[in-house]
């Protein structure tokens, strides 16, 4: 093979790469922060995985758009005032359940 033949080869696939670099990466930088929301958790932790914090009040507090909640198993009794952060198309803010039905939200009135 030529090395024109090689460089037209080299430049087709540079080309071709830096077309989809774009839609490679957007994703890495839509992704907000994770926080975490356990029954063994405490609300003076800073809501990680590690150390997840106690109630979804507290979790919903630390958020940002975009970010997202992981609520662990087991059943929450507590009053949420307001909601979560707004996101965007791009970089939705998030809340879910780390299983599937294995928590559950009790809204009581505030004890504020």
């Amino acid at each position: 093979m030529s090395s024109l033949t090689q460089y037209g080869l080299l430049r087709r696939v540079a080309q071709r790469l830096l077309t989809l670099t774009p839609f490679v990466l957007t994703p890495l930088f839509a992704q907000g922060a994770t926080y975490y929301v356990a029954k063994t958790g405490s609300d003076s932790n800073s809501c990680t995985a590690a150390a997840p914090c106690l109630t979804i009040r507290k979790g919903i507090s630390v958020m940002s758009g975009g970010d997202t909640l992981v609520i662990g198993d087991g059943t929450y009794e507590e009053f949420i005032h307001g909601g979560p952060p707004s996101g965007s198309a791009g970089a939705p803010t998030t809340i879910r359940a780390a299983n599937r039905n294995k928590a559950v939200l009790l809204p009581n009135a505030p004890s504020d």
